[in-house]
């Protein structure tokens, strides 16, 4: 399958019968074959952000990943070469810096997957600067980063003050799902996708 972030314009391929979950709003979500809500294998997800300047050095977020039990190595995605690997038994982490854009991509490491993220890498295709920069600055609407906070919430009444302060409505309504349905979806996928993705949070500007 191909894949192309409308926003963002970036884009890649992953192998047939790999599927785009539209229904996540937290992260760009792919589910392969056999996997889905609640599996341990067969997952990729990206995260988009932006990150402090010294983290743009590679050297920097390789130590900032270094954790007991955990490789971390250097790598390419597409034409890219400022990437750090943290790869563990079950799971890894892709961080990629290109245009003050920070790519975030979390993935089991079961075969289908670890197969599927070499395609990812080899086909991943970048925006010009300028369309990320013109995502960056969309990016940057009051309203988009409330959303951001309100996923990132410990609890259900921090996300509704966030809302609140925002003067947007306490319910989000998108066709088919609701921010309760972004809720339910936390807590019934694997560990993994926060664990690795959260620990950024506190480096985006």
């Amino acid at each position: 399958m191909h894949y192309e972030h409308k926003e963002f314009g970036f884009s890649f391929n992953l192998p047939d019968g790999w599927r785009y979950d539209e229904g996540n709003i937290a992260a760009v979500t792919f589910y392969g074959p056999n996997g889905g809500i609640g599996c341990t294998s067969e997952l990729i997800q990206i995260r988009i952000g932006t990150i402090k300047p010294q983290y743009f050095d590679p050297d920097r977020r390789e130590k900032f990943l270094a954790e007991p039990g955990a490789e971390v190595l250097r790598s390419r995605v597409g034409d890219e070469t400022n990437v750090v690997v943290m790869r563990k038994a079950n799971d890894s982490e892709i961080s990629v810096v290109r245009d003050g854009i920070h790519y975030v991509i979390c993935h089991f490491n079961d075969p289908a997957t670890k197969k599927a993220i070499e395609e990812l890498k080899q086909s991943f295709r970048f925006p010009s600067r300028e369309k990320a920069a013109a995502a960056i600055q969309s990016w940057a609407d009051p309203r988009k980063q409330a959303i951001v906070k309100v996923l990132r919430a410990g609890s259900p009444e921090e996300a509704r003050r966030i809302l609140s302060e925002s003067g947007m409505p306490a319910v989000i309504q998108r066709p088919g799902y609701t921010m309760h349905r972004v809720g339910e979806q936390s807590e019934t996928t694997p560990p993994m996708k926060d664990k690795l993705a959260k620990k950024w949070w506190q480096f985006w500007k």
